[in-house]
């Protein structure tokens, strides 16, 4: 077993209101041309890349490595987990959606894993794959490593397309690498495992946000995800991990009443979401008439931005799929307004880094299609998922007031 890491991430340069992730091929879409690959990191933990020779060696291998069937990649689990037993363990295969083809054309989805699970996590660091193959199709998941619980891989695993995809092969629970990532970046699972609370005050208290601060705002009168203008705000936050945590909010005004998102960094440098409604009130989705999702196809009617088609905004999916680079702002664009440029400009670079750091631990390269994004289309499209929803509403009350970062 060996730990992996995928490709290299080069600078984040391009940062705009849009969720900008390129249309790209779902098959080995994680690179700018199918099948390439750019290589890998060193044994991660956010410990600097490799040396173009080595990342080339990698991409060789993958050419080369051929998919086992996913029968043969379920045996490969069967055998590891007899040698290491223990609570906590999931096997998590890609083998089913290419079996027998280069292992290069896997590098979107194991992408799409790690950043899906590592968006779940308050550890400091990233979690690794672990792979049991060659051909790195198969991977050994310790839930802890990305703060999951058992309790919430059974949340996941309750996810209805779950049935026939998460399977126990002796002592070995295995499951699909691509509905795994579907099912986790569920809302009602996503806020689930990350113990959104109920009010935002909550959420304010729990990452000790120091409203106190003046923040660094931004108003924009034209977005490419709500109908109307929105204030963007900026505070620094204290999280653990490394330096520089951030919250970002948007308000988002309607009928004389806010509703907005809300991020933070987690400590390993990734986001955690929250939407919510006029109330002040924790959301699964956002209000049709406040925002709409492109890349989602529920049947809306009326899109932002005049689209023919588009979904609604969920937490989870649609936040992770969106922030693409992390900070999607552009100081520069016409339609945005500030009084402090200057500030606004070196705080957005620094979000934005601590992000690219972020993903650079997993060796995600940019300029490809959003990993997640490709990983859900694929899962949806391979298996006729529709995913169409209704609007979510009110919270459910049985969602957790505490814990988001405690667990």
């Amino acid at each position: 077993m060996k730990t992996i890491v995928l490709g290299i991430i080069s600078a984040f340069t391009a940062m705009s209101l849009a969720c900008n992730a390129p249309k790209k091929s779902v098959a080995g879409a994680a690179t700018t041309k199918k099948g390439s690959s750019d290589g890998n990191s060193k044994n991660l933990k956010g410990k600097g890349v490799r040396s173009k020779e080595e990342r080339d060696a990698r991409s060789t291998k993958l050419k080369d490595a051929k998919i086992p069937t996913a029968e043969a990649a379920m045996a490969l689990a069967e055998q590891d987990a007899a040698q290491n037993a223990g609570n906590g363990v999931v096997y998590v295969s890609l083998a089913h959606i290419a079996e027998g083809e280069n292992s290069s054309e896997l590098e979107a989805y194991r992408f799409g894993v790690s950043k899906m699970l590592n968006s779940l996590s308050i550890r400091p660091e990233m979690g690794q794959l672990e792979a049991l193959d060659e051909a790195e199709s198969i991977f050994r998941i310790k839930l802890s490593d990305f703060s999951l619980s058992n309790g919430d891989f059974q949340a996941i695993a309750s996810e209805p397309n779950g049935k026939g995809r998460v399977v126990t092969r002796g002592g070995a629970t295995i499951v699909e690498g691509d509905w795994l990532v579907f099912a986790a970046s569920r809302p009602e699972i996503y806020n689930r495992i990350m113990r959104i609370p109920p009010l935002i005050g909550s959420m304010e208290s729990q990452i000790k946000l120091d409203k106190s601060q003046t923040p660094v705002a931004v108003e924009v009168t034209k977005s490419e995800v709500t109908f109307g203008p929105r204030r963007l705000e900026r505070f620094p936050i204290n999280i653990g991990g490394a330096e520089g945590g951030y919250f970002w909010r948007s308000i988002d005004k309607l009928f004389g009443l806010e509703a907005g998102e809300f991020f933070f960094s987690l400590p390993n440098g990734l986001h955690a979401y929250m939407l919510s409604g006029f109330a002040d009130q924790m959301r699964s989705d956002a209000r049709p008439d406040v925002a709409t999702d492109k890349n989602r196809q529920d049947g809306l009617s009326r899109c932002v931005g005049g689209a023919p088609h588009c979904g609604y905004v969920i937490n989870g999916e649609s936040c992770i799929t969106c922030h693409v680079s992390g900070i999607n702002i552009n100081k520069n664009i016409d339609n945005a307004r500030t009084t402090d440029s200057d500030r606004l400009e070196d705080v957005m670079a620094a979000d934005a880094n601590r992000f690219a750091e972020a993903l650079n631990a997993i060796g995600y390269e940019s300029g490809a299609e959003e990993p997640v994004l490709t990983t859900i289309k694929r899962f949806k499209e391979a298996n006729g998922v529709a995913d169409k929803r209704s609007e979510g509403g009110e919270v459910p009350s049985n969602y957790a007031v505490g814990g988001m970062l405690s667990r």
